[in-house]
């Protein structure tokens, strides 16, 4: 039964109407809007873990701290679930820091060291930006000896907002574009169900089952998902290497999810022709 249902479905797909062209279009244009969102997203989400790798906290300390003190800070830091690596940073470091950043000797400028001990505190790999920064800046500030707290906190929030929206704008646009596919499958497959009624009315005259009668329409629309499926999966690709090779950014999607886009395809096709089939195929 299923090489009958395959060979009919073929059948059907190859009688390729204007209906069955606009369905494999929709699949294709959501399969490679799914696509090309990953590459995206794999793309955006590298930049913005080299981005939160180069922002760090910076606590500056009271100008008196000893070793011990600091050391006692840097203990109370660390125990603070966001945090991951330290710094410390002396009054020697900080102005060896001055003379690199401003050219001048501190010592030069002035007859002792003015500036403080600070402790340089980078967050944990996967913190979320627009909350973390924040709260551990204010759990720092809240520790005896703590003199000021600076970190970039706005520009790593707005970062972290606009890659979120993003990602919603992409996950709605898709999310239509499945909707209407599945619309256009479902509406040609009643459309050949419709055309090929004696096929049905045979089949149930020779005994056949109903699984007989709706497999070659299933088939069909696993066809339609799995040509959409293949072209997007060789659209993905082709976009990729042309942003490799053209603009050196790396967006490749890994060859099992271009495959995903495949299987994708063909069980948004399945899903589609079987609410059809379930509704207009009736053995008389």
């Amino acid at each position: 039964m299923i090489l009958f249902s395959l060979r009919e479905g073929w059948r059907n797909f190859s009688n390729l109407t204007i209906y069955g062209l606009l369905t494999i279009v929709s699949l294709l244009l959501t399969l490679t809007l799914a696509g090309v969102s990953l590459s995206g997203y794999r793309v955006i989400d590298s930049w913005r873990d080299g981005l939160l790798g180069r922002f760090e906290i910076e606590a500056f300390l009271v100008p008196d701290a000893d070793s011990s003190r600091i050391s006692d800070i840097s203990d109370r830091i660390a125990e603070i679930d966001e945090v991951g690596e330290m710094q410390i940073v002396t009054r020697e470091d900080a102005a060896l820091k001055f003379a690199d950043q401003f050219g001048s000797d501190l010592f030069d400028l002035l007859t002792f060291n003015p500036l403080p001990p600070s402790i340089i505190v980078r967050l944990k790999p996967g913190c979320d930006p627009s909350v973390s920064w924040e709260r551990v800046s204010r759990a720092i500030s809240a520790i005896e000896g703590v003199e000021d707290v600076v970190y970039q906190g706005e520009l790593l929030a707005s970062v972290e907002r606009f890659i979120r929206r993003g990602w919603r704008i992409a996950l709605a646009v898709v999310g239509t574009m499945l909707v209407v596919s599945l619309l256009f499958t479902v509406l040609t497959v009643i459309g050949v169900i419709r055309s090929r009624e004696e096929f049905i009315r045979v089949i149930a005259l020779a005994g056949g089952s109903r699984a007989m009668a709706s497999g070659p329409f299933v088939a069909m629309g696993a066809y339609y998902g799995l040509t959409a499926g293949l072209i997007a999966a060789g659209v993905v690709t082709a976009l990729g290497w042309l942003s490799e090779v053209g603009l050196g950014i790396y967006c490749a999607l890994p060859i099992t999810w271009r495959m995903a886009l495949v299987v994708g395809g063909v069980l948004m096709g399945i899903v589609g022709a079987g609410w059809a089939v379930k509704r207009r195929v009736k053995l008389y």
